[in-house]
């Protein structure tokens, strides 16, 4: 099955992005279901605001790239590049702004049979890595082998 799908689109505010699934290294993990990452990335983006609209625009592909490709584990790593937001709340970072903003989507999209999983890697000298990943129930002890291999790499640092 192939994994790869890229969508351009544009926002009422003039932001331009790609979204773009992708397959993880499935090879090298000892789990069945594949692995794919998801990436926002920005092509313009003069730091202006994206409205709700485009949240849920966002939400709803992710969605539908889920319904067409039932049995994958989506992965996503929030960067930490600059990003305007209303400084009312204390955040550590761009990355854990993302993360907070992209939780909150799925949270807000409400799917019916779809979990979600994020967690941070402390990192003293390069900022906090924040991970997250969609499933299903059915892959909940994937998801746990996933997230020790993970949080072992890290101790590896």
């Amino acid at each position: 099955m192939d994994f790869n799908f890229q969508l351009f689109f544009e926002t009422e505010e003039g932001n331009q992005y790609s979204l773009e699934f992708s397959p993880f290294n499935n090879d090298s993990l000892p789990i069945e279901s594949p692995v794919v990452q998801v990436d926002l990335i920005p092509i313009v983006n003069d730091l202006k605001l994206n409205s709700n609209k485009t949240f849920n625009f966002i939400g709803q592909e992710v969605n539908n790239y889920l319904l067409d490709k039932p049995d994958i584990i989506l992965y996503y790593y929030c960067d930490n590049k600059e990003i305007f937001f209303r400084n009312t709340r204390k955040i550590e970072s761009f990355q854990e702004f993302r993360s907070n903003l992209f939780t909150a989507m799925f949270h807000r999209l409400n799917p019916d049979n779809l979990l979600l999983k994020s967690f941070i890697i402390t990192d003293k000298i390069n900022g906090n890595h924040y991970i997250s990943f969609i499933f299903k129930e059915k892959q909940v002890g994937e998801i746990n082998i996933l997230t020790n291999l993970i949080e072992d790499f890290h101790k590896k640092d």
